[in-house]
């Protein structure tokens, strides 16, 4: 399982950790100390096979005690559990996929248990209630409807397990008391066995459905009372006999409603025009496409004997469940003879008719089209003619979109009170291809100043258009990315900011009107290094691209970890136009950095140092038998360090897995009393002098006690007095904030100490200024200390008390309440 020698390990059973893992071998050894200990172990960690391929190991181990409790053995046993690993991470990842999938529905999910309160739900669930999780997974089913609603739903559930489905519809309540129509679909859920265990839903919303029925409902009515007060007349002909006229075709008739109905479906139509009425009327019954275009013209025979000239359209529809044909007559007469005028003067348009950029077209002022270009006619696969008599809107430039047509006729009916009306339609949907028009319904007036025509004149303007769409999508996609973008002008003085994106504003707490026109470098406080803003402002001078992690203070002066790429943007000729930056808070990234930092330096070092003593001492005993008592001694020394280095970093460990680097208003009193707690509560024989102000604040996390905590403990350990003194004091002051050099309130806490003075190298340690901070476990609680303080956002000084005494400082930000 090694891929060591049998005989290498019973030689050295501890041979095996050459084959694990390096990230585990730290476990392995912590864990095969805790079995030698006497403890039970029961861990899995990972070796690297011959390929250098990882894989998974579970082991376990007891210790074997003879009648007087001494260890005799270890026993211990090891499997490989690659397989059973690798299928957990295929079952994690795909959990994590229906979980994804789920969120992006726009659909409420939901699962219900067998005692109907809710054990699974998407997002939907709560973007639609307005609640949080912790408060549905605290709701029961019904909660999330109205009192009055609540037992319908109870009946649905019951339902769906008895039954095993269901549907019903109810209103959701949101937080604020919404109620949001929806429709739900429940599905009953069993085991292998058959047993249930609850159900299974989906809840749509049907807002728009809800609101398309009651539109359609109103619309029935308008139409109702449109058909008999329309300005055309309307009949309904079924098996050749007329069963329904308006009033104005009896108008054009001139004869009473009773007299229309019953009578064959050509009565009433001049003799010439009845084989077409009855051919058009049987074609569009049997759904062919007919002799001629779905409008066309006749004559009514009135009781006067006078003919009226009419446009006539039909169409099949279901009336009463039976086919049936609907026509609609439109009387035409003084159109015919606006047409013959209007023949006369379309030649003065051919001019700009033949434009070929321009779709250009001549109608009536109801909207009837008179003529059209060539231009225009391309976009379609129709002829003139086809086109020429049809209202406009029903042309197929306009074929398929209900919502166009009527924008088309309002235009025209506004046009045709002589008002010049700009337009721009898509006509994508229906001419099926990209094309968007811009143009101008004109009104055509005779001398005496009426209305006569109208001209409608357009140009296609669909690659502008997508380009206006494209650069509007980019310029969103950059307002919403969930990072902070900057954009500079370096031709302005001081490189002003002149945009910043929502993400920015989110990151830093500024808003947009206080960045604009400032600085990049006002985000910069005390603690940010200098270096890093040397090497900022050198790129840009440089027009260089840099990216580069920096200590940045958001608008409450709380510190962050700031991930900063800087690119200059230049123009075609080689100009530079801009500076963009992207900003991504990484302190969780950096906190993670420094812990292993910590842990990784202290371990590798120390811990081989001193194995290394252990190691060669015990070699001297061997070969040197007049010496071995000193020899034993220095390994024994070394194992002891080794006990306590091991000891500083769980207790280390421990306090870096608790700290939270998120700032709080915390009062002094508490954050001294929580420091010094664990001191006071000790056996430890120290006087601790304490100079308070109950009423001062800081804003900062409580973790900061910590830092306190290991320097007071550090005093104690290093005392030279068997009765050591340590002094906490605090006193309050003022700091310079950039840009501006705003003063902004600070609280010092001193810890003092009667000890030697603190070596230079423990001081390099303290301010985290050693290349290779740890060095031997001393140096564990100082390098704490410095990260404690500096991720909370505070200052570290150190000076020296006459004539013995160490005088150590953390400088923080003063709440801005108690400022």
């Amino acid at each position: 399982m090694w891929d060591r020698p049998v005989d290498a390990i019973k030689h050295n059973p501890t041979d095996f950790v050459e084959a694990v893992h390096p990230e585990d071998r730290s476990l392995v050894e912590r864990t095969m100390a805790e079995l030698s200990s006497g403890s039970s172990i029961d861990f899995e960690f990972r070796i690297l096979d011959e390929h250098g391929e990882a894989r998974w190991i579970w082991a376990k181990g007891e210790p074997i005690c003879d009648d007087s409790d001494d260890i005799i053995r270890l026993v211990g046993f090891s499997r490989d559990i690659t397989e059973r690993k690798t299928h957990e991470e295929e079952l994690e990842t795909e959990r994590e996929f229906i979980d994804q999938a789920l969120d992006t529905l726009n659909d409420v999910f939901y699962v219900l248990g067998s005692d109907g309160r809710l054990e699974r739900w998407n997002r939907r669930l709560e973007q639609i209630t307005g609640r949080s999780s912790e408060e549905i997974a605290e709701t029961s089913a019904i909660g999330f409807f109205p009192v009055e609603e609540r037992d319908r739903i109870l009946a649905a559930i019951n339902e769906t397990l008895v039954e095993g489905h269901a549907t019903v519809e109810a209103n959701i309540e949101t937080s604020d008391g919404t109620l949001i129509p929806h429709e739900f679909t429940g599905r009953r859920l069993t085991n292998a066995a058959g047993e249930v265990l609850g159900l299974v839903g989906i809840g749509r919303n049907i807002t728009t459905r809800k609101e398309r029925k009651r539109e359609l409902k109103e619309t029935k009515s308008k139409y109702e009372a449109v058909v008999e007060q329309s300005n055309d007349g309307i009949r309904i002909v079924q098996d050749g006999t007329v069963i329904f006229v308006n009033e104005r075709f009896a108008e054009l008739v001139g004869r009473p409603k009773g007299e229309l109905l019953g009578k064959p479906a050509d009565a009433f139509v001049a003799p010439e025009y009845k084989e077409t009425l009855n051919a058009h009327r049987k074609s569009r019954l049997s759904g062919e496409d007919g002799p001629s275009p779905n409008q066309y013209e006749l004559e009514l025979e009135t009781t006067s004997g006078d003919r009226r000239a009419v446009e006539i359209s039909v169409t099949k529809i279901e009336y009463h469940g039976v086919p049936a044909s609907l026509s609609i007559f439109r009387d035409i007469e003084e159109r015919k003879q606006r047409e013959k005028q209007l023949q006369r003067n379309v030649r003065r348009f051919e001019a700009m008719f033949n434009d070929p950029n321009i779709l250009v077209g001549l109608l009536e002022t109801d909207g009837t089209v008179i003529d059209v270009n060539e231009t225009a006619l391309s976009y379609i696969d129709h002829e003139l003619d086809a086109i020429v008599g049809s209202p406009l809107w029903e042309t197929p430039w306009f074929d398929g979109d209900v919502e166009l047509k009527t924008r088309v006729r309002e235009c025209i009916e506004q046009a045709a009170k002589g008002e010049y009306v700009p337009f721009e339609f898509d006509l994508t949907r229906a001419v099926g291809t990209n094309l968007i028009v811009d143009g101008v319904f004109r009104p055509v007036t005779d001398e005496a100043g009426n209305v006569t025509s109208l001209l409608i004149s357009d140009r296609d303007v669909t690659t502008q258009r997508q380009r206006e769409a494209e650069l509007e999508l980019r310029t969103h996609a950059i307002d919403e990315a969930p990072v902070g973008i900057v954009i500079t002008d370096p031709n302005e003085l001081g490189n002003p900011i002149t945009y910043v994106n929502n993400g920015f504003c989110e990151l830093t707490q500024y808003t947009e009107a206080e960045v604009l026109g400032r600085d990049f470098g006002f985000l910069q406080g005390p603690l940010t290094e200098d270096d890093s803003k040397a090497a900022l402002r050198a790129a840009i001078d440089n027009r260089e691209p840099i990216t580069r992690d920096i200590l940045n203070y958001r608008k409450d002066g709380t510190p962050f970890w700031n991930n900063v790429q800087i690119t200059p943007v230049f123009d075609d000729s080689g100009d530079l136009r801009h500076f963009i930056g992207f900003q991504t808070d990484i302190t969780t990234r950096v906190e993670q950095e420094r812990r292993t930092e910590l842990l990784q330096q202290t371990l590798r070092h120390n811990i081989r140092n001193d194995l290394t003593v252990i190691l060669g001492n015990l070699a001297l005993i061997e070969d040197e038998y007049d010496d071995e008592l000193g020899a034993a001694r220095d390994a024994r020394e070394a194992a002891i360090r080794l006990l306590e280095l091991s000891e500083s970093a769980r207790r280390i460990e421990a306090h870096i897995k608790q700290a939270s680097f998120v700032p709080n208003e915390v009062d002094i009193e508490t954050l001294i009393a929580d420091a010094l707690s664990p001191v006071n509560d000790s056996s430890e024989t120290v006087t601790l002098d304490t100079s308070i102000d109950a009423d001062a604040s800081v804003l900062a996390p409580k973790s900061v006690s910590i830092a306190i905590r290991e320097l007071v403990i550090n005093a104690i350990r290093h005392a030279s007095e068997s009765d050591p003194n340590v002094f906490v004091s605090m006193e309050t002051g003022t700091v310079a904030l950039p840009p501006d050099d705003s003063r902004r309130s600070v609280v010092t806490i001193h810890i003092e100490d009667r000890n030697p003075p603190i070596s230079d190298l423990e001081l390099t340690r303290l301010f985290g200024e050693d290349e290779s901070p740890i060095q031997h476990g001393t140096g564990l609680g100082l390098w704490l200390v410095h990260w404690m303080v500096t991720m909370s956002g505070g200052l570290i000084s150190h000076e020296p008390v006459e004539p013995d005494g160490n005088r150590i400082s953390i400088t923080l930000l003063q709440a801005l309440d108690s400022a």
